[in-house]
């Protein structure tokens, strides 16, 4: 039987299963998981946006539109905690199949494979109250053609 990793309390909860949970509901568009995993006012960083996204519908947003620009392959290498956190590293191999947000109509049908790393807090029970991710942004620019 599967262990309801929500029900553990913080001395006894994996937060790397959790994590990888996580992760594996955003690459597959499981929004009513990543829902469920995210605290309401859950907090998302990341460096290709001008400020935090603060809120589980809005990240859960934010999500969906990098769906909606990219076909994503993202390949989980490691995830690991301590604590309230955990951290997992992978590559986003992937196709640009839309020129949404800043991307130009150049980019659409460009191949990329970058690194990233993501950071994850958890709350008290056990949600992600923030997610920081730290991606090879240079080496995706470059891929794409936006930068030499």
């Amino acid at each position: 039987m599967p262990v309801n990793l929500f029900s553990m309390d913080n001395q006894t909860a994996d937060r790397s299963a959790l994590a990888r949970s996580f992760l594996q509901a955003v690459w597959g568009s499981d929004w009513v998981v990543c829902r469920a995993m995210l605290s309401e006012t859950a907090v998302y960083e990341d460096p290709l946006l001008e400020a935090p996204i603060v809120g589980r519908e809005p990240i859960i947003e934010t999500f969906k539109l990098c769906h909606a620009w990219g076909r994503l392959d993202p390949r989980l290498k490691q995830v690991f905690s301590g604590g309230k956190m955990a951290a997992a590293e992978f590559r986003v191999h992937g196709t640009v199949i839309k020129a949404l947000l800043d991307l130009p109509q150049s980019a659409v049908g460009k191949e990329f494979d970058f690194a990233e790393c993501d950071i994850f807090e958890f709350d008290d029970q056990n949600r992600i109250s923030r997610m920081t991710i730290y991606a090879d942004v240079a080496s995706f620019m470059k891929q794409i053609g936006v930068t030499g």
